[in-house]
C-alpha cells in the first residue's frame, strides 16, 4: 500500500494516533496524560525476529468523538506465513478496543503471536495498579519503580492504574520491564514465558485477542484478595503526667475502658517510673501499648524507653518518639538498635482546616509509616489523631491507608471513632484502589474466621454511584456504607 501519514483520532476524551504502516496505535492521552504508550500485533518467530507485517485493505470511518479502522495484515518472512485482520474502535465514551483476528497459512515455531499492550515509562514507574487474575482474583501491586530483573505481573485478565483499565481477552497474559533492554516501557503480552517453547504452529490455527482500554470518570473502587495487611489496633489513649498527683486516678478511670489501652506517660526520674509502675500492679490496666514520653527530651531516648522497661516489666510492646509531628522522628532519626516501636502524632489539619484538605492529606499521612522503614525495623504507632471534629468518613479511609503501609501497629484518635462493627473483629485489611481518593475510599477487613466487611466511604456532598469490583452501589452523602448489606 502507499505510504500514509498518521492519523490523530477521538474516543471521547481519549486522543491517541494510529499508524497505518505498521497498525500500531500509540499515545492514548486523557487531558495530557499518556495512559497507554501503544497496542500493536506482532508475529515472533522462534528466534524472536519479529516478521514485518504489510499492512492492506485500510478503511477507515472517522468522527469527531469516535472512529472504526479495518484492515489486513500479512506477515511474511521464511517459514512464515501468517494473516490477520485488525478493528480497532474507538466510543465517545472513552473506549478503544484493538481486535487482532489471525490465522496461520503456513507451518512454523513461533515464541509469540498476538496483541502486545506498553505502557508508559514515566507515568507508570512506581505506581499503584490493581491486577484482576485470569482466576477472577485480584491483586493490589506497583510498577516497578527501579528495573525488575522478573515479570512484574502474571495470568493478567486486566490491570487498572489511575483512571483507566486495560482488559486483555483471548489468552493469559503477563508483563515484562522494558527498560531492561533500554524500552521506555513495561509490556504486557502473551504467551506467558513459562510455557514451552518455541511452541508449533499448524497450518489454519487461529489466534484471537482483544484488547480494551476504558476511561472511567466515575469512581471505581478495586478490593484486591491480596496482598492483605495486619489490621491496626484502635485503641484509646489515656495521657498521663506521672508529676501530677493524681496520674493513678485518671489511669485506674480510663482501665474501666472495654477499649485497649494506649498508655501514655511523661516522665523525668525513675522515681516517677516506679510509682506507675506501683499504680500499674494494682489497678492492671489492659495495655495495647505504652507510649513513652521524657519531659526533657524533644524524641524519646533509647535510654529512657530501657528505664521505662526496666521499672514497668510490662509484657506490652513500648513506643518512643514523639507527642507532634513526624517531621521530629526524622530530623532526630533513632539508631537502628532502637530498643521500641516509633510513635508520633498526627493533625491533617494543621496547615488549612477545610475538609478538602483533610481528605488530600490521607495520602500524606500514608508517607510516614512508609518512610520510617528507612531507618527503622519496628513499625509504628500514630497517635494521637487529632481532627477538629470527629468524621467517620475520613477515619475510615485514614485506616485503610495506614494499614496498606505494611507498618502501623495501632493508632489512637483524640476523639473515639465508632466504626460500628458490632462484634466484627477485624483481623486484616485487605488492598483496595480508588480510582478517585478524593471522592471514595474503602475499608475492607476480614476476621479470624474469614468473614469479610467492608466500609466505603463517599466525602462529596451528594449521593455517588460507585463500581466496586464492577459492581455499581450508590452511596449516600458524606456518608459510610456497607454495601451488599
Amino acid at each position: 500500500m502507499q505510504s500514509q501519514s498518521v492519523l490523530e483520532l477521538r474516543a471521547g476524551p481519549l486522543i491517541l494516533i494510529f499508524d497505518p504502516s505498521n497498525a500500531f496505535i500509540r499515545y492514548i492521552r486523557w487531558g495530557g496524560q499518556e495512559l497507554v504508550r501503544a497496542i500493536y500485533g506482532a508475529v515472533r518467530d522462534h528466534n524472536w525476529a519479529t516478521i514485518p507485517s504489510a499492512v492492506t485493505n485500510l478503511k477507515t470511518q472517522v468522527r469527531n468523538d469516535s472512529f472504526q479502522i479495518t484492515f489486513d495484515v500479512l506477515c511474511r518472512e521464511g517459514e512464515v506465513d501468517y494473516f490477520w485482520r485488525g478493528t480497532i474502535r474507538g466510543e465517545m465514551s472513552g473506549k478503544v478496543s484493538y481486535i487482532f483476528d489471525g490465522e496461520a497459512r503456513s507451518k512454523f515455531k513461533r515464541n509469540r503471536i498476538g496483541l502486545c499492550v506498553l505502557h508508559p515509562m514515566e507515568d507508570c514507574s512506581g505506581r499503584a495498579c490493581a491486577i484482576e487474575h485470569v482466576d477472577g482474583s485480584r491483586e493490589i501491586g506497583r510498577f516497578p519503580k527501579t528495573i525488575s530483573p522478573e515479570q512484574p505481573f502474571f495470568d493478567i485478565r486486566a490491570i487498572e492504574y489511575g483512571q483507566v483499565q486495560v482488559r486483555c481477552e483471548g489468552e493469559t497474559f503477563e508483563m515484562e520491564d522494558q527498560r531492561n533492554w533500554g524500552d521506555a516501557s513495561f509490556k504486557t503480552y502473551s504467551t506467558p514465558q513459562r510455557l514451552p517453547k518455541p511452541a508449533a504452529v499448524r497450518v489454519g490455527q487461529k489466534v484471537r485477542h482483544e484488547v480494551t482500554v476504558t476511561l472511567s470518570e466515575e469512581p471505581r473502587v478495586v478490593i484486591a484478595d491480596r496482598p492483605k495487611f495486619a489490621c491496626p489496633i484502635i485503641g484509646e489513649r489515656v495521657d498521663l503526667d506521672l508529676s501530677s498527683a493524681d496520674f493513678a486516678i485518671r489511669l485506674e478511670q480510663a482501665a474501666r475502658s472495654k477499649r485497649p489501652l494506649h498508655i501514655a506517660f511523661t516522665f523525668s526520674n525513675d522515681r516517677e517510673l516506679k510509682q506507675l509502675a506501683s499504680a500499674t500492679k494494682r489497678i492492671r490496666p489492659k495495655v495495647a501499648a505504652w507510649l513513652v514520653y521524657n519531659k526533657h527530651e524533644t524524641c524519646t531516648s533509647a535510654k529512657s524507653i530501657r528505664a521505662a522497661e526496666k521499672a514497668l516489666k510490662s509484657k506490652a510492646p513500648f513506643a518512643g518518639g514523639t507527642r507532634e509531628w513526624f517531621v521530629d522522628l526524622n530530623r532526630q532519626r533513632p539508631s537502628k538498635d532502637y530498643p521500641a516501636m516509633l510513635v508520633y502524632g498526627a493533625t491533617p489539619h494543621i496547615h488549612q482546616p477545610d475538609f478538602t484538605t483533610m481528605i488530600e492529606n490521607i495520602a500524606g499521612l500514608a508517607y510516614a509509616p512508609e518512610s520510617a522503614k528507612q531507618f527503622s525495623d519496628k513499625p509504628v504507632i500514630v497517635s494521637p489523631i487529632t481532627l477538629s471534629a470527629p468524621n467517620v468518613p475520613w477515619a475510615v479511609a485514614l485506616i485503610s491507608r495506614l494499614a496498606q503501609t505494611g507498618n502501623v501497629h495501632s493508632l489512637t484518635f483524640a476523639e473515639p471513632v465508632d466504626l460500628r462493627l458490632g462484634d466484627f473483629e477485624p483481623k486484616y485489611v485487605l488492598a483496595t484502589q480508588s480510582s478517585h481518593p478524593l471522592l471514595a475510599q474503602a475499608l475492607a477487613m476480614v476476621d479470624a474466621k474469614g468473614r469479610r466487611k467492608t466500609l466505603v466511604s463517599n466525602f462529596t456532598d451528594a449521593a455517588l454511584t460507585v463500581s466496586i469490583n464492577a459492581k455499581e452501589h450508590t452511596l449516600a452523602p458524606r456518608s459510610v456504607s456497607l454495601p451488599g448489606a
